[in-house]
Formats: structure tokens, C-alpha cells, sequence
């Protein structure tokens, strides 16, 4: 049953004009969101079971002024159904759920609407859940140990298309890949060939930085090459590798050896 306002009653999405302490929205439907553009924030989904989360991550992200959450869902089925409503940018979601848990979600998110970007959050920083949501299609994975600042720049970097891992995360998935843990086994496919491809000192450069965490910036910055550079050879590299992302190829270089498992960044 929805109310005057547009909010909906408990068992479904949250959408609409949100009284105090429920989610922010403004004008929303089904194609609202538009492309994202200077003046415009971006659109946020927050799919999470725990009605005070939902409420602190809304506090949350009211702190940041180009991010604009349009809605809640208290399950993955309502957040499927929200985002078909909504359109929204992001997705903030939460792995275990009930109805729906959060992977089967993002698979069904991204399966009707692709150009939307799926950011887990969760207290669940073990291998065994990272790689069924990365293999679903999340962009970031982040625990919700984080601080305030460190989700919201999180948002900000998968929404802009970078990787936002948690670093331990990270770590334990490149850990995996060194130790030949089973379990990535048909969830981060190898590259067709078993050798590694020839690398130039660039090339080396940005894989070791990849490995220590930097993000584009950050690689621009310690290369004093501008941020459009780095990501060229990123999408080279990726090429060379035969993979698809960032967090692919860190794993497929890792693999083969070319770096370790290691994280300077907290």
C-alpha cells in the first residue's frame, strides 16, 4: 500500500518524498536517472535487510552532495524491482538477505539493466563470498566496518568505473590466487595462455602499483603521466591478458607471478 507521499509500506522498496530518517528520492520512475553529467548526483539504491543500516547509510550519504539516494529495499527481490522503477546510478547492496540474497540480485540488476553499478557492502570479507558477487558483476566490494568518507569515495570510484575493493579483501583474493586456492577455480577464469604476455618497463610499472593498491590518480600521480594515460595502458594490459577489469587482471598477474599479493594502503 503506498501513502500520499509515495513511500511505500513495509515489505516493499522505499521510494518517493521520504519523511525523517527514511530515504531521500526527489522526482524518481522507471528512465529518470538520465546520463550522468556536471550538476546532476549520482543516483544510489541502498538493498539492505537491516532497517537502522539502511537508516545510517542514508545519514550517510546525505553528506555527500553529488550522491542522491532514491531508495531502499529491504531484500534483493525489492531491490530488482527498484531499480527497474528507478534507475538508479549505484546500488549499494548487501549479500545476505532474505527472498533474494544480494548476488542473485546484482546478476538480475545487471542482466536487465547493465550500465548500472553494483557496489557490495557486508560484513562477509571472506573469499568464499567476494567471488560469487565479483563473478556476479560488483564493481566494489567494501565491508561495512568502513568509515563514512571511505564508502562514499568508494561509491564515487566504481561509479566512475575503477574497482573499489576493500584492501583486505583485495589481499585475500590475490592471497588465493598465490596460495592456488581451489576455490577461485571457474570463478576467475585464466587466460587462455599459460605463459605470461611480454611487458615493457611501463607495463611493470602499472602492475606494480595495480598491486599495491593505487587507484588512477594515484598511478598518474607516481608515473607523472596524466590519468587518461594510465588508463590506456590499463585497457592494453587487460588486452595483452586476455581478462575484463582491473581486479582480473591484478589476479591474472598474480598468477602468473609478475607481482605479489601486497597492499600499502589502509
Amino acid at each position: 500500500m503506498t501513502s500520499a507521499n509515495g513511500d511505500t509500506t513495509s515489505g516493499t522498496a522505499r521510494t518517493g518524498t521520504a519523511p525523517t530518517g527514511t530515504a531521500r528520492t526527489g522526482a524518481v520512475g522507471a528512465g529518470t536517472a538520465g546520463p550522468i553529467g556536471p550538476g546532476r548526483p549520482r543516483r544510489v539504491l541502498i538493498a539492505e535487510d537491516e532497517q537502522l543500516m539502511r537508516h545510517a547509510l542514508t545519514i550517510f550519504l546525505r553528506g555527500a552532495e553529488d550522491l542522491e539516494v532514491v531508495g531502499t529495499a529491504e531484500n534483493g527481490a525489492l531491490a530488482v524491482e527498484a531499480v527497474a522503477r528507478l534507475s538508479p546510478d549505484v546500488v549499494l547492496m548487501d549479500i545476505h538477505m532474505p527472498v533474494m540474497d544480494g548476488i542473485e540480485a546484482t546478476r538480475r540488476i545487471l542482466h536487465d539493466a547493465p550500465h548500472t553499478t553494483v557496489v557490495a557492502l557486508t560484513t562477509l570479507g571472506s573469499v568464499e563470498a567476494a567471488v560469487p558477487m565479483l563473478r556476479a558483476g560488483a564493481r566494489g566490494y567494501l565491508l561495512k566496518d568502513c568509515d563514512p568518507a571511505t564508502l562514499i569515495s568508494s561509491i564515487r570510484q566504481a561509479a566512475g568505473g575503477e574497482p573499489a575493493l576493500a584492501p583486505s579483501v583485495t589481499m585475500a583474493l590475490l592471497q588465493a590466487v598465490a596460495d592456488g586456492d581451489e576455490r577461485l577455480a571457474g570463478d576467475l577464469p585464466r587466460s587462455p595462455s599459460a605463459d605470461a604476455p611480454a611487458l615493457t618497463t611501463g607495463d611493470k610499472d602499472v602492475l606494480e602499483l595495480l598491486a599495491a593498491g593505487a587507484n588512477t590518480a594515484e598511478m598518474a600521480a607516481a608515473l607523472v603521466v596524466a590519468e587518461a594515460t594510465v588508463k590506456s595502458r590499463l585497457a592494453k594490459l587487460c588486452a595483452k591478458f586476455g581478462v575484463d577489469g582491473r581486479v582480473r587482471l591484478l589476479i591474472r598477474a598474480t598468477e602468473l607471478g609478475l607481482v605479489s599479493p601486497r597492499l600499502h594502503r589502509h
